[in-house]
């Protein structure tokens, strides 16, 4: 059986004011200036609107239409990179491939299993850094065998999540002083070659 997906939060020294929920801080000390405050906030309410965003959006990600672009996950100008197992890394700046990107993973997992959920990890917010940084897994579910499939529902369910396979990754989004999404960097080599050679086939299919 797979592990129960936990979410977990850090919590940094505060030295004037914090959030009232999930954790997060505003991190600023007294002798900041007015201009510093409100950069200070609009990182950190960037960062966990950002994280509500996660919450609400990664579970659901393969279960969206092919077409949906999560935009709340990204900025205009965010640039995505996902490194390759041999330690190079595959750029995508333009919202245009991003979306095609997006379209193809989900293509992709669609192509590989009719059932398949996405699970959350972790959740590590940084606010001195701007950075949030989300682990989850791609779960994908055999199809039952004819014989499998008289079982009752139950015992179904515990078989095939027993013969489950998944897929591991951890994705840093990064956030500017102005609450802008600057990049997003996902690590699992198995990715990038999905997402570059399916990305050729949505192009070609356009």
């Amino acid at each position: 059986m797979l592990p129960h997906p936990g979410i977990y939060r850090t919590q940094r020294p505060v030295s004037a004011s914090t959030l009232p929920a999930h954790g997060q801080f505003i991190l600023y000390s007294e002798g900041q200036n007015g201009t510093e405050a409100v950069v200070g906030n609009a990182k950190a309410n960037r960062l966990e609107k950002l994280r509500q965003a996660v919450e609400e959006q990664i579970p659901q990600f393969l279960e969206k239409s092919f077409f949906e672009f999560p935009s709340d996950l990204v900025d205009n100008n965010t640039v995505l990179y996902v490194e390759r197992r041999n330690g190079s890394v595959h750029k995508i700046r333009s919202q245009t491939y991003l979306s095609l990107s997006i379209t193809a993973v989900r293509l992709y997992y669609y192509s590989r299993s009719s059932y398949r959920r996405v699970e959350l990890l972790s959740i590590l917010s940084d606010v001195d850094k701007g950075q949030l940084d989300v682990s989850f897994r791609i779960v994908l579910l055999p199809s039952p065998s004819l014989r499998d499939s008289r079982l009752p529902r139950e015992l179904l369910a515990r078989k095939l999540e027993q013969r489950a396979k998944w897929h591991e990754f951890r994705a840093t989004f990064y956030v500017s002083d102005s609450g802008e999404i600057n990049k997003i960097r996902i690590t699992r080599s198995y990715l990038v070659e999905v997402v570059y050679l399916l990305q050729l086939n949505v192009l070609v299919a356009f």
